[in-house]
């Protein structure tokens, strides 16, 4: 009776056994990688590699540092699984942080879960002279919970170097890389920053730092082309809201788009066209020519196509505004008039950047044509010219 009674718990421990799914899950996982230079492929030693991690509806944190070996290499081993917790991998390197993407690590497995990563990394810069910005689109509409406005600014940063672009405070004594701004926005007066909140981006971007002009990045830039897309909201005066900034970096091309029945007033941006953006119908107002670093921007957007309420009283503040900001369109003038450049240079230059304009797509075909007859004749009228030099197409 006894043997039959142990036979019977055996098999029944072994039947318990091997029920499908019974197995515990594996309560920890790993992350490791290597960090490599962008620039030449090869793996970077002693880097140091950063690993944080939260998990969500808790204030349970955990933070890792070590640095690379020879080869490059990083791993972080007894890590949490979850789905509810995230991992991010920073890496610190020639005074710029490099942030990876967040990453999770699966608990619905028995074996230990183990995330092969790869960081890159640049040489860095600090010289601002790299930097400009290709396209800034700026969208704009009615916020009717608090009074306010709504602003969506999406902008294309390019760094024209070879080397990662980490700021002119980067090389610093006391510059700590992940605290320091590299990359800075220019947002409007009204403009509260600690409200800002990105949307999407092409790189990690970790932090966001107050300036007196905006806000910044604390991330290394990459070369070549990144895409950011903010958002923050923007308080006004009786229908009259305040767009103006100063550009922090030159700007190839700004436009401001604006939903019914929002209208911009602006000293160098004109009426372009209207679009549809999802299902939102808006007016575009673009700028006629490049902005050079430290150019002022000054926008209004009103609530009505009248006289901005609160901002300006009778006739005489008009004519001020227009002498002072060059608002035309508050006369009913929807572009305004260009001088033409006056020496052969400018406008040699000008068909240059009319062209640039042109090849990024940036300027309607019909609109470049119509601008560079107009400027290819002011060139061919002037007496004192030598044979037309060549012109990027």
């Amino acid at each position: 009776m006894q043997q039959l009674r142990r036979l019977f718990v055996t098999l029944l421990a072994t039947g318990i056994a091997l029920v499908p799914g019974s197995a515990r899950p594996a309560p920890t996982g790993r992350v490791e990688g290597r960090v490599l230079n962008a620039a030449t492929g090869e793996p970077v030693p002693g880097v140091e590699v950063t690993l944080t991690s939260a998990a969500t509806g808790s204030t349970d944190t955990l933070e890792r540092r070590l640095r690379t070996d020879e080869r490059g290499h990083y791993r972080f081993d007894d890590l949490p699984t979850g789905e509810e917790r995230f991992y991010a991998l920073d890496a610190v390197f020639q005074g710029g942080l490099f942030s990876g993407r967040a990453i999770t690590l699966p608990s619905d497995t028995q074996r230990e879960p183990v995330i092969d990563t790869t960081l890159r990394v640049w040489p860095t810069t600090t010289d601002p002279e790299v930097m400009l910005i290709e396209r800034d689109d700026i969208f704009v509409s009615r916020n009717d919970e608090d009074g306010g406005i709504g602003v969506v600014e999406s902008v294309r940063v390019v760094n024209t170097s070879e080397r990662a672009y980490i700021g002119r405070g980067g090389s610093g004594d006391d510059a700590r890389p992940g605290e320091t701004p590299s990359v800075g926005f220019a947002l409007p007066s009204g403009a509260d920053n600690t409200g800002v909140a990105v949307i999407d981006a092409d790189i990690d971007i970790p932090a966001l730092v107050g300036t007196e002009y905006g806000f910044a990045i604390t991330t290394a830039v990459p070369p070549g082309e990144t895409r950011v897309t903010f958002s923050y909201p923007l308080r006004g005066t009786a229908g009259s809201y305040d767009l103006s900034r100063r550009a922090l970096y030159p700007i190839l091309s700004l436009s401001i788009y604006a939903t019914d029945p929002f209208e911009v007033s602006s000293n160098r941006l004109s009426f372009d066209d209207e679009v549809t953006v999802g299902d939102k119908r808006y007016e575009r107002f673009a700028s006629d020519d490049p902005l050079d670093a430290g150019d002022s921007l000054q926008a209004i957007a009103v609530a009505d196509a009248g006289t901005p309420p609160g901002l300006l009283t009778g006739m005489a503040g008009v004519l001020a505004l227009v002498v002072v900001l060059g608002l035309l369109p508050l006369l009913r003038s929807r572009r305004a008039e260009r001088k033409p450049p006056r020496t052969r240079a400018e406008l040699v230059e000008a068909i240059a950047r009319l062209d640039l304009e042109h090849e990024q797509g940036h300027l309607a075909t019909d609109r470049w044509a119509s601008r560079r007859a107009e400027l290819k004749a002011e060139l061919a009228a002037r007496d004192d010219r030598p044979q037309e030099p060549s012109v990027p197409r």
